[in-house]
């Protein structure tokens, strides 16, 4: 979200209207605030699970880990920014990993399905910080068992 303070604009709108469908927010960090942490639950009222990113603060990395791994249905699923150049990110992202089925991530602001290393890898792009003439975007994921459907939402 890359935001100095609470949520706004077509984010908090999405949130209000819609959040009340999710199980829980997965946020990918670079929250760099933890007032906009604070807000994302505040506006949705469902849990965050979250990870800090590399521009985040010590306020926020001491409330997020580096990374998480969950237990969703069937499937375990990895949550991670990511650093550095662009090009070889999942096989980076991958190395951070062992037997998880579906890794989530972002830090490149750009959505992408990939799979590598018999892992699918999602990135939902940036909800807030359009940075690549994209537009803002969320991924919905859908976990059933283990069937997992992933759509990439703009804003």
């Amino acid at each position: 979200t890359h935001s100095r303070g609470k949520i706004g604009g077509k984010l908090k709108n999405m949130l209000k209207s819609e959040a009340k469908h999710f199980d829980f927010i997965v946020h990918t960090g670079d929250f760099t605030s933890i007032e906009a942490a604070l807000s994302i639950e505040a506006i949705s009222g469902i849990p965050l699970i979250g990870v800090s990113g590399n521009m985040d603060n010590d306020e926020v990395r001491s409330h997020y880990p580096y990374k998480k791994t969950l237990s969703v249905e069937k499937l375990r699923v990895g949550i991670i920014h990511g650093w550095g150049p662009p090009y070889d990110l999942i096989e980076r992202i991958d190395k951070e990993f062992e037997d998880e089925d579906i890794i989530i991530f972002g830090h490149t602001h750009i959505p992408c399905e990939k799979i590598f290393n018999g892992k699918r890898f999602l990135n939902p792009g940036s909800a807030s910080n359009n940075r690549n003439g994209i537009g803002e975007s969320i991924g919905i994921l859908e976990i059933d068992g283990k069937k997992a459907d992933f759509k990439i939402r703009y804003l």
